[in-house]
């Protein structure tokens, strides 16, 4: 039990530490690569389950309606993780955007945020594209419930971690102390 909980704790412990701009130069573009890789590969995995297991055709009664919440939920992502990025590439002469530059975590930011729009965009021809394929009566093959299993599970393990490492960006803007100027002043000019 006490290994299982070290594992955990090394798995989740990690991920925080990994986007400090204080850590530790050893081992980083095996993580970059890592984040990077993590959603292809669990939808890959998925996949091949969903094939294993022979999920059989699915008839969807409001198959349109699926697909506009998908696209939908899909283009609304998109445009936060483009509304966040666009707010850090603004502040880019504060002190946290300076010390991110120079650790090298903005590169990390970069990868992530480009594969989740990427992923998105993807998301967004596949299920138009499936919204042309698919007939009146609504019936998906069991080869594409694999398939849109598949691209769900990528889409969403990638903003599931572009999120996590955008909310530890902005923790860490919460984490660098105010500048407070101990210096007295008195007004200049004459006064009575």
């Amino acid at each position: 039990a006490d290994n299982t909980c070290a594992t955990v704790q090394n798995v989740f412990g990690e991920i925080p530490r990994r986007h400090k701009y204080l850590r530790k130069k050893e081992g980083k573009a095996d993580e970059k690569w890592v984040s990077v890789l993590m959603p292809l590969f669990l939808g890959a995995i998925v996949y091949a389950i969903t094939l294993i297991c022979k999920v059989p055709a699915l008839h969807f009664l409001r198959f349109e309606f699926l697909l506009n919440v998908i696209i939908t939920c899909s283009v609304t992502i998109s445009g936060f993780i483009l509304t966040a990025v666009s707010i850090l590439v603004s502040a880019g002469s504060s002190k946290i955007v300076q010390k991110m530059r120079a650790s090298d975590t903005m590169q990390e930011l970069r990868l992530c945020y480009t594969e989740t729009l990427l992923i998105g965009f993807g998301v967004i021809i596949f299920f138009t594209a499936m919204g042309a394929i698919v007939g009146e009566d609504n019936l998906i093959s069991s080869a594409l419930v694999s398939i849109c299993t598949a691209v769900l599970v990528t889409y969403l393990s990638s903003i599931l971690i572009t999120g996590y490492f955008l909310i530890s960006v902005i923790n860490l803007i919460n984490d660098v102390p105010p500048e407070i100027d101990n210096h007295g002043s008195s007004p200049t000019g004459d006064y009575r």
